[in-house]
């Protein structure tokens, strides 16, 4: 889920300001300015296709959706914790009080016990043809 597909709106919505670069200067603090990860918030963060379901009728009031992506080969390997921590301190920089809503795949246990470790907490199970996704929400 990492992997864009490359068709034209792909393309639109990487180049619409709604997407952030992470590099490892960022939330590992080293001077290498790899690619690390990405995220973004509004829209682009939503699972297109979900609205129907109601998985984005929270009554939250302005709640900041975040979608973020590490790349594959740095998961499990315990950047996970400075990698959201550095975004999420990014989102409330720019969204003071605002709480944060995510969705994940279920079948990504280890990224549900990171968001849960930084204070998310599910609000629903959505599917979406055959995968089931959690809507999480964190309180700043």
């Amino acid at each position: 889920m990492y992997n864009m597909d490359g068709t034209p709106e792909a393309i639109e919505e990487l180049l619409n300001r709604s997407y952030m670069a992470v590099d490892l200067l960022g939330p590992l603090g080293r001077r290498d300015r790899t690619l690390f990860g990405f995220y973004c918030v509004g829209v682009p963060a939503q699972v297109p296709g979900m609205h129907p379901s109601g998985a984005y009728d929270s009554g939250e009031g302005d709640v900041i959706d975040l979608g973020l992506g590490m790349r594959p080969d740095a998961t499990g390997q315990g950047f996970g914790d400075a990698f959201l921590t550095h975004i999420l301190r990014d989102i409330a920089a720019s969204h003071p009080g605002a709480p944060v809503r995510l969705t994940v795949a279920q079948w990504n246990a280890r990224a549900i016990r990171l968001y849960e470790k930084h204070g998310f907490r599910l609000s629903g199970v959505y599917m979406k043809g055959n995968v089931a996704f959690q809507v999480m929400y964190r309180n700043c």
